[in-house]
């Protein structure tokens, strides 16, 4: 298949492999390499793994770049020693190092018949195998060089439906030559005496060059599967060797280039069948700080033991891990190529010169550490992408610490740490060998297959000596039994989910620990930042410092807390402690407050309580609640204070003790009366001060503003029941005066010119009031109204006495507006009055009794609270006046009475009790009276018709009304479970101009039709009203 017909075959392919499904992984390709399988990199796959965003290095012999498992993900490297212009000389004078990263070319020249016939007579001794044979046959001429492409595809060839595919088939890879193009030999061919071969590989200055393109690339990995060529037996011939000048600074420049760019050197441990792994792969024995940087790996068969020609780890255990190596298929160059070997005029070999090569994609199988070791490069590759906020070097020991064990147990020199374990591997770390620094700045990568929120979840079980620090702003997970070396945490989110019994404690220094799990036998030191413990801390102790915060409703062991503790999670919680407690001065006790409950804290042991402040959040508390904060074996000790919004300045925190427990408790704060600004303000929030805490009311009050306080002390107080007094007063001294209107008409020239035989009278009237009070700073005005329709029948007698009876029914209403209150009010009225005149003198007098049965209801808010109290209430009143005056005449039709009256208006109430909520009253009974003192002058006018009589009269009277008694009627009443207090309604004004006109018109000669107008006006209000009577006598 061409190229392109190739790469469009592979655009369309359509790859079955599933997220957490590893089965749907294992495709023709997948099983080409039975490697993948063993290291368990179809976990790897069905994890969302596959080394994209990775870049992976192959230093070797060169890879095949246009081969087709590469295409676009293949950079190479040109380096060469100083002044090498070309790959062209190998060998000779100017020979030197060239390398431009593609696949190199080797040359084995033809045999003799002699070494032909060689060959076959070993084959036919069974010396070799005819496959052997076969193989050193098709030696002679130019051969690509196979090793760095199979390399390279064991690490990341292309999954695309062809061929085979790597263990990172999404990575990038950088190719850079570790040989030249070679010549050799029969011999070299055969590793026999006489053996010549020529080929270059890099100076030191050109290593240097190598790695700072490396560098300048962001490898994270190289794999380097070469070494020195020969086995080493001992430590001693190890040490022998890195004698050498040109190695030891060859090993300065590797190990200085791991370090520097936090990379990876894979290294093939060599195949010297069981000698001790190279030098190359030990190099940390002599260059320590290297060792973080560094894998050595041996070579397993398919039964996962150690092939008989690779070398074993030795003295590279602790760094060595051992992959699949044995009979692995991986891409290979193919293609016939021509060419010639370049020799100087004595036939000395100088170089190789190809002309023509064919470029064919092809596969083989080879078997080697060599083949072992991209297995361990890809599966890096893999776990870079899988940890992406880690360094190269964490990553190398997630895949040292989570290796299966083969062989002797633990870490040995055959095995090293065992079989890479990718299905592990991807759960994170398996021991932390040292110290590990993690800083969490990026998710996870792959698929996240755990629950919530968290940016990573280590699922094994973490052994180990070292400590673990948390760095970075993101959530890790740690849900495996540890047993490592402590941890702090300085940043983010660090979650522990399984039982965690560490060597050290765990340090909090910023960031949030969320212990969902246990920690057994471990301390939890708290200096900043916060912990939720929802698990359990089991046998150790939890000290919080100043600057820390613990929350949670998990157990802990003993605690002692300098800082803040808080129980609960984001919510009403219980926190306990298994043994003792210690709250030290300076600290803090959060606490949140609900409607029935609150946080808690519950101890085993005994409290000590050193001081510390409780701080309960913000609430809308209610007066009375009660909250136990705190329940121990023995509580000793007390906190130094409360402090908590309560959401009005009329509540507070307070604390109260027992030998067993601290409860909270809400209590008044600042008095209702200190924002009174008016007497009846003032004896309303002093009775509401006093109310008992469990009165609805007093809870609900001491919840407002101060001004929604002030506000409602008005709407609560009764203060309309006594406004109504004024106004039935009023109303009461309306009848007294109509009643004398009356006798004063009657009395009157003008009504007098009746036939003398017409003794009787009747009469209606019909009377529209209205008046209004004014506020006085304490009382708020207030406006009535009412409609009264009277009859009555009187009698002369004798003459000069004149006696009546009147009765009268009406209805009123009462509205003060700024108190949301309204009352109306039916009444029934019965009076006698009595007049006699002595000429120009006459005397007149009058008493009635009325009922009212008063609808009232006042609206009160409270708050966003709207209570609508009312009740139905009985009011009685007594009337009662004597008047005198004395006659002018004025001419024949004019006549000015001056008059003096003294009356009386008495009105009374039972005890009633409003219904419709907590503010609704008990009333008190209550009896009002005012004396009346009125001195005046009546003008009136009549004219005269053509025969003589008079048939229209009008007039006036103009009065000064002075009152005395109960002008500021009061109301006492209480609440339910309160004591009695006393407010004040409207003033009657004890001084009054009064006024009124009337009109009288004679329709016949014992009949009358009379309108009046009559008015009052004091300094805090006024009366107007309107009436009407008909009177006729027979």
């Amino acid at each position: 298949m061409c190229v392109p017909a190739l790469a469009a075959a592979q655009s369309q392919y359509e790859d079955p492999g599933q997220s957490g499904n590893p089965e749907s992984w294992h495709t023709d390709e997948f099983n080409k390499d039975w490697g993948l399988a063993a290291i368990g990199a179809d976990h790897a796959y069905a994890r969302g793994l596959s080394g994209k965003g990775i870049k992976t290095a192959v230093h070797d012999d060169g890879v095949a770049h246009w081969h087709s498992e590469f295409a676009n993900r293949l950079d190479t490297i040109t380096f060469a020693d100083p002044g090498c212009p070309s790959r062209a000389h190998i060998a000779g004078p100017g020979a030197c190092f060239y390398a431009d990263g593609t696949v190199s070319y080797a040359f084995t020249d033809n045999y003799d018949q002699n070494q032909i016939d060689h060959l076959r007579r070993l084959a036919e001794q069974g010396k070799i195998t005819p496959e052997k044979l076969k193989y050193y046959e098709s030696l002679p001429g130019f051969r690509y060089a196979e090793h760095g492409t199979h390399v390279a595809g064991t690490i990341g060839a292309a999954r695309d439906g062809s061929g085979m595919h790597g263990v990172a088939f999404a990575a990038d890879m950088v190719s850079a030559n570790f040989l030249s193009d070679t010549y050799r030999n029969f011999q070299a061919a055969m590793n026999w005496p006489g053996a010549v071969r020529y080929a270059r590989a890099p100076g030191l200055s050109a290593l240097r060059s190598l790695y700072d393109q490396m560098a300048e690339r962001e490898v994270r990995a190289i794999n380097n599967s070469w070494g020195p060529g020969r086995d080493f037996k001992t430590e001693a011939e190890l040490d022998a060797f890195g004698e050498n000048a040109f190695v030891q600074e060859a090993t300065a420049i590797y190990g200085a280039a791991a370090i520097d760019n936090d990379l990876i050197q894979v290294f093939a441990a060599g195949n010297q069948s069981g000698t001790l792994a190279s030098y190359w792969a030990t190099l940390p024995r002599y260059l320590p700080e290297a060792e973080p940087y560094w894998l050595s790996v041996v070579n397993l068969s398919q039964d996962l033991t150690r092939s008989a020609g690779s070398s074993i780890c030795g003295l590279s255990k602790d760094w060595c891990i051992s992959a699949p190596g044995t009979d692995i298929y991986s891409a290979i160059p193919a293609g016939q190529i021509s060419g010639e070997v370049v020799r100087d005029d004595h036939g000395a070999v100088l170089g190789l010169q190809v002309d023509e090569a064919e470029q064919t994609s092809s596969y083989g199988v080879k078997t080697g550490t060599s083949m072992a070791a991209p297995h361990v490069t890809g599966g890096l590759a893999l776990l870079m992408e899988r940890f992406p906020y880690m360094t190269s070097a964490q990553v190398r020991d997630v895949l040292l610490t989570t290796a299966r064990d083969l062989g002797a147990p633990g870490v040995d020199e055959v095995f090293g740490w065992g079989l890479m374990d990718l299905k592990k591997a991807i759960d994170g770390p398996g021991l932390l060998r040292v110290d590990t620094d993690v800083a969490l700045s990026r998710p996870a990568g792959g698929a996240k297959v755990w629950q919530g929120e968290a940016w990573d979840d280590w699922r094994n079980d973490i052994a180990g000596n070292g400590q673990l620090t948390k760095r970075g702003e993101g959530w890790l997970r740690l849900s495996g039994d540890n047993t490592f070396a402590g941890i702090v945490l300085k940043q983010g989110v660090l979650e522990l989910t399984g039982a965690n019994t560490l060597d050290a404690a765990v340090t909090v220094e910023g960031g949030v620990l969320l212990l969902d799990g246990k920690l057994i036998n471990t301390d939890l030191t708290l200096r900043e930042g916060r912990a939720q413990v929802q698990g359990e801390i089991r046998g150790g102790r939890t000290h919080v410092g100043a600057q820390a915060l613990l929350s949670g409703t998990g157990r802990l062991a003993q605690a002692q807390v300098a800082g803040t503790i808080a129980p609960g999670d984001n919510g009403i919680g219980t926190l306990h402690v298994q043994g003792d407690y210690e709250q030290l001065a300076g600290s803090t006790y959060q606490v949140d407050l609900g409607e029935q409950n609150s946080d808690r804290l519950v101890v085993a042991g005994q409290a000590r309580l050193q001081g510390g402040e409780v701080q309960a959040t913000p609430v809308e508390a209610t007066l009375g609640d009660h909250y136990r904060i705190l329940d121990a074996g023995d509580v000793q000790g007390q906190f130094a204070g409360v402090q908590g919004a309560t959401g009005s300045p009329f509540l507070k925190m307070g604390l109260s003790y027992s030998a067993k427990a601290v409860d909270l408790s809400v209590q008044r704060g600042l008095a209702l009366a200190s924002v009174a600004s008016s007497d009846n303000q003032l004896a309303t929030a002093t009775a509401a001060d006093q109310l008992p805490e469990s009165s609805d009311l007093a809870r609900t009050l001491t919840r407002l503003t101060p001004m929604q306080v002030v506000s409602s002390l008005d709407q609560i107080n009764g203060e309309s029941y006594a406004s109504l007094q004024a106004s039935l007063l009023m109303q009461g001294q309306h009848l007294n005066e109509s009643s004398a209107q009356r006798l004063r008409m009657q009395q009157s020239a003008f009504a007098l010119q009746r036939d003398a035989d017409k003794r009787n009278g009747s009469w209606v009237e019909m009377n529209q009031a209205a008046s209004r009070f004014a506020a006085d700073g304490n009382a708020a005005a207030v406006r009535s109204q009412a409609s009264l329709l009277s009859i009555g029948y009187d009698r002369y007698l004798g003459g000069r006495w004149m006696v009546g009876v009147n009765g009268a029914m009406g209805r009123g209403e009462q509205n003060i507006s700024e108190r949301s209150a309204r009352s109306t009010f039916d009444s029934r009225n019965l009076g006698l009055y009595a007049g006699k005149r002595w000429d120009a003198f006459a005397l007149r007098a009058g008493v009635s009794v009325s009922q009212h049965h008063v609808d009232a209801e006042r609206r009160s808010s409270l708050g966003s609270e709207l209570q609508t109290p009312h009740a139905q209430v009985r009011q009685t009143g007594q009337q009662a006046y004597l008047e005198g005056g004395y006659r002018f005449d004025l001419g024949s039709r004019a006549q000015l009475q001056p008059f003096l009256q003294w009356s009386q208006v008495r009105v009374r109430h039972g005890a009633f009790a409003e219904s419709g909520g907590s503010s609704a009253l008990q009333v008190a009974a209550q009896r009002s009276v005012v004396d009346y003192s009125t001195v005046g002058l009546d003008l009136a006018t009549s004219l005269a018709a053509a025969g003589g009589e008079d048939w229209l009269s009008f007039g006036g009277t103009l009065a000064y009304r002075h009152a005395t008694g109960d002008l500021t009627p009061l109301t006492s009443a209480r609440w339910q479970g309160g004591e009695l207090f006393a407010v004040r309604g409207t003033s009657i004004g004890p001084h009054a101009t009064l006024f009124d006109l009337h009109l009288g018109a004679r329709l016949s000669r014992n009949s009358l039709l009379e309108f009046g107008y009559n008015g009052a006006h004091g300094w805090n209000g006024w009366d107007h009203a309107l009436n009407a009577r008909f009177s006729v006598a027979f």
